[in-house]
């Protein structure tokens, strides 16, 4: 379960230089997520201290993925695009000196229609008079990362040709922060590639987002067995 920390890239060290500016409560969280010793109800009914594992709110086995990434049920109540958005909002700060759009809750979004004229909404697109680059956050499981950027990859290329057809240099770059709060280093080496930053400012913002995953997937476990109240709708005659 500790496998993370195993990773010789710079992900494990940031984790562990990051975890202790959290709170005590979000810091236990973290320690104990990296080894799954939660109690969630596949651990509770290994420990036979309940008498099933299935999660309350969709009867799917809960484990820890399923509580942080899988839950049919905080997927519809959209707890997963909180932690995503949060984290988005900490990866736009790293802004160009291009025009950018963001795909963030009360914020307007306009694709740059003049390149290709589409309907698709990517996370990130930045561009300039010559060049486009679209960056797609995704925040798996650990054993989920390597689908998610074939995942994204494949949705999203099918831009890359028109926008190049139009006279444009066209990039996409996918960006992996695992819901454990480990980032893909690969993934933000290309992104300061394209988009070139101090050392000191990409080590705040990696910092950042690993505060920022961390702290919202707490939120996600919290909820893990809570069923929000059904909204109620007064009519009028």
């Amino acid at each position: 379960q500790n496998l993370p920390l195993r990773d010789d890239s710079r992900a494990p060290q940031l984790w562990s230089a990051t975890i202790f500016t959290l709170t005590e409560k979000v810091l236990r969280f973290a320690l104990n997520s990296l080894t799954d010793t939660l109690p969630h109800n596949a651990n509770l009914h290994l420990w036979k201290r309940i008498t099933t594992p299935v999660c309350i709110l969709c009867v799917e086995r809960q484990t820890l993925l399923h509580v942080l990434n899988a839950c049919p049920y905080a997927l519809n109540r959209k707890r997963y695009n909180d932690r995503h958005d949060a984290i988005l909002t900490r990866i736009r700060q790293l802004s160009p000196s291009q025009s950018i759009t963001a795909d963030l809750p009360n914020q307007p979004y306009s694709f740059p229609q003049h390149v290709v004229c589409t309907d698709s909404r990517p996370d990130i697109v930045v561009w300039d008079r010559s060049a486009i680059t679209i960056i797609e956050l995704t925040v798996p499981f650990e054993l989920c990362v390597d689908s998610a950027v074939a995942r994204k990859t494949g949705r999203y290329s099918e831009l890359l040709g028109p926008c190049r057809d139009a006279g444009y240099k066209a990039n996409l770059l996918t960006l992996e922060v695992v819901s454990r709060g480990f980032i893909n280093n690969n993934s933000f080496d290309k992104l300061y590639q394209s988009f070139p930053a101090t050392r000191a400012k990409q080590t705040a913002l990696e910092k950042e987002v690993v505060r920022t995953c961390l702290l919202q997937s707490y939120r996600v476990w919290c909820k893990r067995n809570w069923e929000e109240p059904a909204t109620s709708h007064v009519g009028t005659d």
